[in-house]
């Protein structure tokens, strides 16, 4: 069977599916390639009830296609796409070294020459073609298309890419879907450093097939994403403005390599299946309440275990988990039933001490000081602290999964990183 003859039917398959909710589609491709025939077939195994427009010379073409065919009906309508088009505004983000401060960068332009944007249009909206859009195709229903039912209490996104198949099937989100999606999962967009703490870095792959995630953004990483092959690295740390260099060496091997790359910082410590939500989980521990505010984000948890656990056990339970070593303190007797949790790094004192205040027995967080330890003792409270990129890696990962549930056609991948802060004790 020949390449062409392997692809005719995943292609009538798709066109078929997206027929359902697109009342037009688009498809352009080499002259003596199949396109119309194909249409034509699929048109026939309907019925005829579906029309197709020549657009090599409307002014030419379509009056004698208007002549030997029903004029096309009530409410449909056609309008060449441009191949060029404005991509969606991105943003750059700054650290919090000075304040988080977010800039705008300015629309841009992005070429995705062979693509078929495949969109609804209105009906009201008057037919428009213009010369030169050499062999393309217009396969259309006469069918009011059916409204897609929201998926997880979200709306079915606006707009698709179709290409022949690849590795994981002819359907690719778009960029800006994925990002407008990630961005709905949250109720702290309110917030007016919600934008610098998290966004699309660096725009590269428009369309997203595969989706790579980690804790840091670091050239490491980068270099782990290009190898599994990723249209977009997903991370919870951008690489902050304090590496002085690191973001800009970053984002240019990113646009290099054609990835994108998006961040989310405090919004993910704070959301309900992010950072501190996902290891409380794992450790079988109960959220009590949110804590540690820190510009109007919590950034930790005060949880309780059901039953008590020694400090062996959870020092242990921990271990397991991260897949690394732990450092411990214990400074008091009896078991541990309220932990206080701040994923990455919540070693400063004021964080400690509020979760002593609140009652906890224990403290786990990812950074550690020597006044961390020090005060930790002075009060008499068990003190656990894990690496700040592992304590943290579960939010990325419960963030990737739920757009992989969403997205049904994009694959996620972790991406390895090297347990660096372990490795130095």
């Amino acid at each position: 069977m020949s390449e062409h003859e392997a692809v005719k039917p995943s292609m009538e398959e798709v066109l078929l599916r997206l027929n359902a909710e697109y009342p037009v589609i688009l498809v352009t491709g080499p002259r003596q390639c199949g396109k119309t025939t194909m249409l034509k077939g699929l048109m026939s195994q309907d019925g005829g009830r579906r029309e197709y427009a020549i657009l090599d010379d409307m002014m030419a073409s379509y009056g004698p296609l208007r002549s030997r065919r029903p004029p096309l009906p009530t409410g449909s309508s056609f309008e060449r796409q441009s191949h060029r088009r404005v991509a969606p505004e991105g943003r750059h983000r700054s650290c919090r070294v000075h304040g988080r401060q977010a800039r705008r960068i300015s629309r841009r332009q992005s070429d995705h020459a062979g693509v078929a944007h495949i969109a609804p249009i209105p009906a009201d909206r008057p037919v428009r073609a213009g010369r030169g859009s050499r062999t393309s195709h217009v396969f259309s229903s006469v069918l009011t298309p059916p409204r897609l039912q929201p998926v997880d209490g979200h709306e079915p996104c606006s707009s698709t890419i179709c290409r022949l198949p690849g590795r994981r099937g002819a359907i690719g989100m778009r960029l800006a879907e994925v990002e407008e999606f990630i961005e709905s999962l949250f109720d702290t967009k309110s917030n007016d450093l919600f934008d610098s703490e998290s966004g699309v870095t660096a725009r590269g792959a428009e369309e997203i097939k595969r989706i790579g995630y980690c804790t840091n953004l670091t050239l490491d990483t980068v270099e782990e994403a290009i190898r599994n092959d990723v249209n977009l690295m997903v991370t919870h740390h951008d690489a902050w403005d304090s590496m002085f260099g690191l973001k800009e060496a970053c984002r240019e091997r990113l646009l290099e390599a054609g990835i994108s790359h998006y961040f989310n910082h405090l919004p993910l410590d704070d959301c309900d299946f992010g950072t501190n939500n996902s290891l409380a989980e794992k450790l079988g521990l109960r959220i009590v309440e949110k804590s540690h505010l820190e510009d109007g984000f919590h950034c930790g948890r005060i949880t309780e275990f059901g039953e008590a656990v020694t400090f062996e056990y959870l020092v242990g339970r921990l271990e397991s988990i991260l897949e690394e070593p732990v450092q411990a303190w214990k400074s008091r007797r009896g078991p541990i039933r309220r932990v206080g949790l701040v994923c990455g790094g919540g070693g400063s004192t004021p964080d400690v001490r509020e979760a002593f205040e609140k009652g906890c027995d224990a403290y786990i967080t990812g950074e550690r000081t020597l006044y961390t330890i020090e005060y930790a003792r002075f009060v008499g409270m068990d003190l656990i602290i894990g690496s700040h990129t592992f304590t943290e890696a579960f939010g990325v990962e419960s963030l990737a999964k739920i757009i992989e549930q969403r997205f049904r056609d994009v694959e996620i991948v972790r991406l390895t990183e090297d347990h660096l802060e372990a490795q130095s004790r």
